[in-house]
């Protein structure tokens, strides 16, 4: 993934990060509406989204850490990274 100016640095700084899994896209300052997650998208690999367009996921089923990041494991199998750096609650321990 090649940076880009209209990124934000710490999506950017996420995207070379090696999950160990399939990633969909990486949601910046999502924020949770019902079940689902909304938020702007960058990098989305199935090419549904333009990077930086504002989405709703669909229903969230798990929330997952990985290499100090959550990621959001959505109905239909996407996994969102999740970055807001103002948020405490992406920065809590998961139990």
């Amino acid at each position: 993934m090649t940076p880009n100016l209209d990124v934000p640095a710490e999506v950017a700084q996420a995207s070379r990060v090696n999950f160990g899994r399939a990633i969909t896209a990486y949601l910046h300052q999502p924020a949770m509406e019902g079940f689902s997650l909304i938020g702007r998208v960058y990098f989305d690999r199935k090419d549904r989204f333009k990077s930086g367009r504002l989405i709703r996921t669909s229903d969230v089923v798990e929330f997952i850490e990985i290499a100090d990041h959550l990621v959001a494991i959505t109905r239909t199998d996407s996994a969102y990274v999740l970055i807001d750096p103002q948020c405490q609650l992406l920065s809590a321990p998961l139990e």
